[in-house]
Parts: C-alpha cells; structure tokens; sequence
C-alpha cells in the first residue's frame, strides 16, 4: 500500500514537472473552452467527450476539485475516475451540497 503510494507521488510530481516545463500545454490549458452542462452532457452522449474531457471543460473549479478527489483517494487521472468523480458530483448537488 505504501509503496502504491510512494509511485502514485512520483507519477504525479512527474505529470507536473513536465506540465510545468512545457509551455505548450500551459497554453492549451489556457485555451480550454468551457461548456454548459447540456452541450457536456451531448458531447458524452455522442462518444465526442469521455468523463475525464467532460471535467476538463465544465470548469476551471472542477478541474482543481477533480484533481483534489483523486490525490485524497489516491486514485489515477484517467477515465473510470473521472466518471466516479462525476458521479460524486452528482450526488452533492442532489444532497443539496
């Protein structure tokens, strides 16, 4: 479990040194368009978007909640997250939260 961990880190701080020292994708970060949650729910519907591209153009909040989620959980950034993630949302926003 530990040691699970330990990669987890090192897999994370790689993801973000390489973000940090490419400025390329510093720019399409910028450049991310965001869309309303029924033009989201579309693009899922159609096969266009999977869960992880949906997160990253809802919001710049839910990119940083998301990242939050999997680092707490220790959970990698990919697709079945990001769709667990999205269900975790669903669910607050039900709750009232």
């Amino acid at each position: 479990m530990l040691f699970q961990q330990r990669e987890s880190i090192r897999a994370y701080t790689k993801q973000k040194e390489a973000y940090s020292n490419n400025p390329q994708k510093q720019n399409n970060m910028a450049n991310v368009k965001y869309y309303p949650e029924d033009v989201l729910v579309e693009k899922v519907q159609s096969g266009e978007y999977g869960w992880l591209d949906y997160i990253n153009h809802h919001s710049p909040e839910w990119q940083k909640e998301y990242t939050a989620y999997c680092m707490e959980r220790n959970l990698v950034v990919n697709e079945e997250s990001a769709e667990e993630f999205v269900d975790w949302k669903g669910e607050q926003i039900e709750a009232g939260e």
